[in-house]
């Protein structure tokens, strides 16, 4: 930890990946799209199925993120996905674990906690949603290389 005693996590590509209710959902409905599209002519079918599997590639096999070295000085609580209308805050407990929540004026809700298990790895917690429809989510994040190859850096 730097001396305010904020974790520190790797500059480079970084790749993260999504688990929970939410992918589970995602499951079932890819089921039931599946069913629709084996109607559809050959041609068609074809198209479809392509177009989704680029979808989902992204979402079941994690996004890759490049974070630069003034990312990793600042933390991972200022590189958060600022919603509009959404109040949001980040708080460290220790030099490993932080906890957020996020309110809306839509009604959305969420809160979490996010775990250092070193430079290279880490793991976050939430339920989000709005009123009685909360969802469980699991983000694991792991370091791939300093170099971020083609991926730029995303800009808060």
């Amino acid at each position: 930890a730097n001396a305010a005693g904020k974790p520190r996590l790797l500059p480079g590509l970084w790749e993260s990946k999504m688990s929970g209710d939410m992918m589970n959902q995602m499951d079932a409905q890819m089921q039931a799209l599946e069913a629709q599209i084996a109607k559809m002519p050959a041609a068609q079918q074809q198209q479809m199925r392509a177009m989704i599997t680029g979808q989902l590639k992204k979402v079941t096999q994690g996004q890759k993120v490049c974070v630069t070295p003034q990312m990793a000085a600042d933390g991972p609580e200022k590189s958060m996905d600022k919603r509009e209308g959404c109040d949001q805050t980040f708080k460290w407990e220790s030099d490993k674990r932080g906890v957020f929540s996020m309110r809306c004026t839509d009604g959305t809700r969420g809160d979490g906690v996010m775990t250092i298990a070193d430079p290279k790895h880490w793991v976050t917690n939430m339920t989000v949603g709005q009123g009685d429809k909360q969802q469980k989510m699991r983000i694991e994040g792991r370091w791939l290389a300093n170099d971020c190859g083609p991926v730029k850096p995303v800009k808060n």
